[in-house]
């Protein structure tokens, strides 16, 4: 079968050629129109790219002056049933020629179809066949059914997914944690980046969209293998946002390009451009496939039985077809009036704003330039992700009141065009939806007569088929007009919202001018007014994903909580041994308990120990109870988070411990400990495990009366564990378990060894001996004489005392010169220079600071150190070089700020400041 229609394709294609050499007039859109239609004919049987190639063949095989007879022999091993479809196809291009406008009718086109006729000598039923064949396939093509497609809308899953590669790369780039990898690569570190952005993310996301370009294709085969549906195709179907997010990635592309590298040629600037668009619009319309869904895909083929009206229709069956029609009409109608109602007035009120603006004494072109310079400014920090303050004194050219009434102009603008946008297509959809109205009311009047012979005969005879065969002409007609029309209304839809979306960004922006927080209202309200509708199905959805986590942990939860302490064990075995790998290990698992403990909210408690109450029929009582076990969830998994960063020195710890021990000590006050409800043994039960939360609060914070909190705790624990094991049936288990993991840390909590293993997770001595001597000077350079510290030492003995406090821990910290731990000792610098005024304390610091600065000359934060050291000792000529090498590196607004401290001491000039340098 395939070899035969290779050669229909072949021969017919030459056969057209033959016939376009002798006739000299073909437009080229009928020879378009035709491929397109043999493409949809043989689609099912043949790829396209070989039928491409058959008629590529065929046409190439054709020279001037060759006649029907030299390429005959193409056409003879076809048997009658395939020459007949040759013949139809040939006939297609013919009619395809006589429906075009350009159209002259000609002898040489008559001679042409009588020398075939004769040389391949049809039969008259044949050439009728061929004919009656060949216009319906054009009829066909038409209404859109000759070869029909399931449509499924594009994902952007691709794309988004190189949008984010390409910004993590960036990211990686300006922080400069590409060189590793360059040099494996053998590159420098932007030559890298330049390979990473032109051909490695490309090629995988390309790799990755074909993998999961094949798990959606099984999710297909699925489908297919239905009774009710089998042998579709699929075609990806593109929103115009699905093109706007393109353009705005090929945009952002070439100005991030144009940042990095501002001296690139415009020709080389050109090339990128047409490379990423192609690129883009290859991954969106070759790799942007998505499952199709079952309902949808029947939604479709109903849609579709619909158009084709086989047999004959009833009247009724005509009546409701041409209802829906007419009201489908309206409703179209009336929506596009109000469109182009609304892009009227916004348009113009939009415009009119602008007008206004640019009339105004406060629009000149000084202030363009400035707020222009803001802008690029600031894509130039996003770009190059820069810190807050160089990110705020960027913007603050913009938001100010200029800037402000320039970004409205442009808003303005745009926002007029995009609804002049609307306007513009108006015309379109009118001429179209009178023509679909003309074909409904011929509809309706041949409908109308087909009920009057229906009225008239008792058995329908010829006339009535006839009115049939109209009226299901006119319908197929005004569906073929009605397609026409979509895109027209997509397109409308499409500026509308742009257009309605810009006037709401015009109310924000122009909240500014009274307070941000007025704009921030607004934005809520215009979020809100657009995603109102969608609320419902939002919820619907959050629902699903909650049902499917609850469904999924529930399997693995008990799995999960012995693999993450397993993990703990074995990094608290290697950082008792000092094997590096611990501390990694031990963060693993204190995360993998974190997000075990939150996403356990989702599988239900039993709460089997609270009986519900007749009365309670809003089910307050166990609702509160849910309440307090999913705070005991929520406040485990941050005590676990502070805990590890705690022990790893990272910000935020101490927010995430006191709100998990915050609420712990909320679940504990109010569970209810006993079987019986016996109170006083809930509040000595509670109190117990109250004091040992305090306690663990107060020493992880290093406040002092940690340890006397410890004792008052294991005094009422103690307690606690007698009532325990003498009303073992009565206290619930769970409440056992806690009162003695409770006494277990409060007892070791009060020996300094096992204090400092319990929160450094860790049996190594020698790792504990250092931290004992670190946090003895600790409490002598940065507490006050009153607090037994030294850091405001005014007598000789104090003075005495802190030199020989400052020689041992020169000695006993020298170690740490090698191993080249420049962040230790500018730290005790940092932290001496913020607490101490003593001028032998401060000398001290100084020398470590400078230590550091040896070992890390580019860090800003060791120039910072050094440099407020020196201006704290009153050497603020010295310190002026360090300060701005400082600002230089860091932008830190500390560091500006002691930079005009020092300036303003010195008074000195710009000219005076370089002098210094």
């Amino acid at each position: 079968m395939e070899q035969e229609n290779i050669k229909i394709l072949t021969f017919v294609s030459s056969l057209i050629s033959i016939y376009k050499n002798e006739t000299h007039s073909i437009p080229v859109s009928v020879w378009i129109e035709w491929r397109e239609l043999a493409q949809d004919l043989y689609d099912s049987d043949l790829e396209v790219a070989l039928i491409d190639q058959c008629i590529n063949e065929g046409k190439s095989k054709v020279k001037k002056g060759d006649s029907i007879s030299k390429h005959f022999s193409l056409y003879e091993p076809l048997n009658p049933n395939e020459k007949e479809n040759a013949l139809a196809l040939f006939l297609a291009f013919i009619h395809l020629q006589e429906k075009h406008p350009k159209y002259i009718p000609g002898r040489t086109n008559t001679d042409f179809i009588e020398q075939l006729k004769s040389t391949i000598q049809f039969s008259p039923n044949q050439i009728e066949s061929a004919d009656v064949l060949s216009k319906k396939w054009i009829e066909k093509k038409e209404q859109g059914s000759l070869s029909f497609s399931i449509f499924v809308s594009a994902s952007l899953s691709p794309l988004l997914f190189d949008f984010t590669l390409r910004w993590i790369f960036l990211f990686l780039h300006n922080t400069g944690n590409l060189n590793s990898a360059a040099e494996l690569f053998g590159v420098d570190e932007p030559g890298f980046f330049l390979l990473c952005q032109y051909a490695l993310i490309p090629i995988f996301v390309i790799l990755t969209a074909i993998f999961r370009e094949n798990i959606i294709l099984k999710s297909t085969y699925k489908i297919l293998n239905t009774k009710e549906i089998h042998d579709l195709k699929f075609k990806t179907k593109n929103s115009a946002w699905n093109y706007v997010l393109v353009f705005f990635m090929v945009v952002q592309g070439i100005i991030i390009q144009n940042y990095l590298a501002p001296d690139i040629p415009g020709f080389a600037l050109l090339i990128i451009t047409i490379a990423s668009s192609f690129y883009f619009l290859m991954i969106l319309r070759h790799f942007s496939k998505k499952a199709p869904q079952y309902k949808e895909v029947k939604e479709q083929l109903e849609i579709r039985t619909k158009k084709e009206m086989e047999g004959i229709l009833s009247h009724d069956e005509n009546d409701e077809l041409i209802v829906d029609m007419e009201v489908a009409l309206k409703s179209d109608n009336e929506k596009m009036n109000a469109y182009v109602i609304e892009a009227a007035l916004f348009g113009a009120l939009a415009f009119g704003g602008f007008l206004t603006i640019i009339s105004s004494s406060d629009f000149s072109q000084e202030n363009m330039s400035l707020f222009n310079s803001g802008l690029s400014q600031i894509i130039s920090d996003i770009i190059q992700m820069k810190g807050i303050a160089e990110f705020s004194s960027a913007s603050a050219l913009m938001f100010n009141k200029s800037g402000l009434l320039i970004l409205l102009a442009y808003q303005s603008l745009f926002c007029s065009v995009f609804f002049l946008s609307v306007i513009a297509s108006r015309l379109r959809f009118s001429y179209l939806g009178d023509q679909i109205d003309k074909l409904l009311q011929l509809a309706r009047a041949y409908n109308e007569k087909e009920e009057a012979e229906i009225a008239n005969s008792d058995a329908p005879g010829s006339k009535f088929a006839e009115y049939n065969e109209r009226i299901k002409a006119y319908l197929k007609q005004s569906i073929q007009k009605k397609d026409e029309l979509y895109p027209i209304i997509d397109y409308m839809k499409f500026f509308r919202t742009l257009g309605i979306g810009s006037f709401f960004i015009i109310l924000i922006t122009a909240g500014m001018f009274i307070s941000v927080e007025l704009s921030a209202i607004l934005l809520f309200i215009s979020v809100l007014s657009l995603v109102f509708f969608k609320l419902k199905d939002a919820g619907e959805r959050l629902k699903n994903i909650q049902i499917a986590i609850q469904e999924f942990y529930y399997k693995i939860n008990k799995h999960v909580y012995w693999v993450a302490w397993g993990i703990i064990i074995v990094s608290f075995i290697l950082k008792s041994i000092n094997i590096w790998i611990g501390v990694p290990l031990m963060l693993i698992g204190f995360l993998i308990l974190f997000l075990h403990n939150m996403m356990s909210i989702f599988v239900p408690v039993h709460i089997y120990w609270i009986e519900k109450p007749k009365g309670d029929v809003f089910g307050a009582t166990l609702a509160f109870h849910k309440l307090l076990e999913t705070s005991f969830k929520v406040g485990l998994s941050f005590f676990f988070l502070g805990y590890v960063f705690k022990t790893l020195h990272w910000p935020a710890a101490s927010i995430f411990i006191i709100f998990g021990l915050a609420l712990l000590f909320f679940y504990f006050s109010f569970l209810k400990k006993s079987k019986n409800g016996n109170v006083w043994l809930d509040r000595i039960i509670s109190i117990g495990l109250s004091f040992s939360f305090l306690a663990i609060l107060f020493g992880m914070m290093h406040w002092k009366g940690s340890f006397q909190l410890y004792l008052i705790s294991i005094f009422f624990l103690g307690i606690s564990m007698l009532i325990i094991f003498r009303n073992k049936n009565v206290i619930l288990p769970f409440v056992r378990k806690s009162v003695m993991i409770m006494s277990a840390i409060a007892f070791l909590m009060l020996f300094p060894f096992t204090n400092w293993a319990v929160k450094q997770l860790s049996l190594n001595y020698s790792a504990y001996k250092i931290s004992s001597k670190l946090d003895h000077y600790h409490s002598v350079f940065l507490f006050p004489v009153e607090e037994g510290g030294l850091c405001n030492a005014k007598s000789k003995e104090e003075n005495e005392q802190l030199a020989l406090e400052i020689e041992n821990f020169n000695r006993d910290f020298e170690y740490m010169i090698q191993a080249g731990d420049h962040d230790f000792f500018n730290s005790m610098a940092w932290d001496v220079y913020t607490v101490s005024s003593n001028e032998l304390l401060l000398n001290a610091a100084l020398n470590w600071s400078k230590t550091s600065m040896d070992m890390s000359p580019d860090s800003w934060q060791n120039l910072d150190t050094y440099a407020a050291l020196l201006y704290k000792l009153n050497r603020a000529n010295e310190a002026l070089p360090y300060a701005e090498r400082a600002f230089e590196l860091g932008k830190d607004p500390g560091t500006d700020e002691l930079i005009q401290k020092i300036k303003s001491d010195l008074k000195v000039t710009p000219a005076e400041t370089d002098s210094l340098k």
